[in-house]
């Protein structure tokens, strides 16, 4: 017996899978000032920057510009292998980023004489541009941004030299994001890891490796 009946049922099933976007809105952008206590210098010599800790909105955009496609059609296991990373080019207005199992994606940057990052996905026809302000850094090994959206959405994300954070780490960054009135409930840790992040562990230096 041809159980054809059960085909738009399947259809409605494979069609909840995807990510809501607007599940994921915390809030409208708000002014927020540059941390007066970064040291440029620093940020300026790291090459490779890892995101393992963000806001759903901006892992689920991100998500959408690395596989050029709408959020909706995303699923959330595809989350898991997010694997996030930046290469920064000296004197280059491009950095090139590689997440979600695909090859690396380029974004256009440029800093306005107030500190502030104003970025551009190049070739896809999904990426929406904003802007991105540091609000916290340790100098060391983490710098926290907020990213306002052309839509006038408003997320966060961590930046680090490593792929994956301390405890401490995660607190600070935490009452970072909640002082600007930002949901830790809404934060997903995706740290590089072995079995999701083949491709990107084993481009790491093996000073910088962290054993799981």
């Amino acid at each position: 017996m041809k159980l054809t009946w059960l085909y738009p049922f399947f259809v409605l099933l494979v069609g909840v899978d995807g990510l809501n976007e607007n599940l994921a809105k915390e809030r409208k952008c708000i002014k927020v000032e540059t941390s007066k206590d970064i040291d440029w210098e620093w940020m300026g010599s790291v090459t490779k920057w890892y995101y393992p800790l963000w806001s759903k909105l901006d892992l689920y955009r991100t998500a959408s510009d690395s596989l050029a496609k709408p959020i909706i059609d995303i699923p959330d296991i595809t989350l898991q292998a997010a694997c996030f990373a930046c290469d920064v080019k000296p004197n280059s207005p491009l950095i090139y980023c590689q997440g979600f199992n695909k090859t690396q994606i380029p974004y256009e940057i440029t800093i306005s004489d107030d500190q502030v990052f104003h970025y551009k996905i190049k070739n896809s026809p999904y990426g929406l541009s904003g802007t991105h302000t540091l609000v916290y850094s340790d100098n060391k090994k983490l710098i926290v941004g907020t990213s306002c959206w052309e839509d006038n959405e408003m997320s966060w994300s961590a930046w680090t030299v490593e792929p994956i954070l301390q405890k401490e780490e995660k607190i600070q960054i935490m009452k970072v994001i909640t002082d600007l009135g930002f949901n830790p409930d809404f934060a997903i840790d995706t740290a590089i890891n072995h079995k999701h992040c083949p491709y990107i562990y084993e481009t790491m230096h093996k000073t910088d490796r962290i054993e799981l």
